[in-house]
């Protein structure tokens, strides 16, 4: 499992998933509106964790972006939401 804590101003959002790319595509489902204001992301493996910058870690998952994006878009389109 992996856990993700996403350090905004004043507050954090922790998500967990099997994968560090799944619980991005939770955070960005939930939060995409907020990702500009991330200040770094945490990443718990379970035996240890790192904090990285958001400007990395969004370049290493930018393929996530694009297809929580190409999701919304379809939902948008089809009338849902």
């Amino acid at each position: 499992m992996y856990t993700l804590t996403f350090k905004l101003p004043n507050r954090q959002k922790t998500f967990t998933h099997t994968t560090v790319e799944g619980a991005y595509e939770l955070f960005l489902i939930a939060y995409g509106e907020v990702l500009n204001e991330v200040q770094w992301v945490e990443v718990d493996h379970g035996l240890g964790s790192n904090r990285l910058c958001i400007k990395s870690f969004r370049k290493n998952h930018r393929h996530i972006e694009d297809k929580v994006g190409d999701s919304v878009s379809e939902i948008l389109m089809k009338g849902g939401a």
